[in-house]
């Protein structure tokens, strides 16, 4: 902006750098968290409660 040269790139490389070294071990902190806790982030339970296999359906 005024012409003082920051060094951007420098900091978002060194940024990415630190976050892509400790993002594993917090992710695995949160979902042993969140495990003990009974949340589950990411997953879906599904049930079928009545399945026609008579009739053929196109779905887009």
């Amino acid at each position: 902006m005024l012409g003082l040269g920051l060094g951007v790139g420098a900091v978002t490389s060194t940024l990415g750098s630190i976050l892509g070294t400790v993002t594993p071990a917090i992710d695995n902190l949160l979902a042993d968290l969140l495990g003990v806790l009974g949340v589950r982030l990411g997953e879906a339970d599904v049930k079928v409660s009545g399945v026609r296999c008579a009739r053929s359906v196109l779905v887009q």
